[in-house]
């Protein structure tokens, strides 16, 4: 990272003030730059690999899952008296 200040001076006619003495850093704007969208990135990431491993454990779990919903539906499709 290259940082470029200049001296600061107390005369009153000096051409750098304290505005013009602030660091000026090249790298700090092209980090920021590429850094970008990178939360959004990770967040679709987690998405994707959290649908993966829940399509996983559906069809491992595929038995188990299908004789609960049984139930469920046999009594969903009971006739109402």
């Amino acid at each position: 990272m290259i940082e470029v200040t200049e001296h600061l001076t107390d005369e009153p006619g000096s051409a750098a003030t304290r505005e013009e003495a602030r660091p000026v850093s090249t790298d700090r704007a092209a980090k920021r730059l590429g850094s970008r969208g990178q939360a959004m990135m990770e967040y679709v990431l987690l998405t994707i690999a959290c649908v993966i491993g829940l399509l996983g454990f559906s069809v491992i779990f595929q038995r188990a899952i299908r004789g609960y919903l049984e139930g469920i539906y046999f009594f969903v499709s009971l006739p109402i008296p």
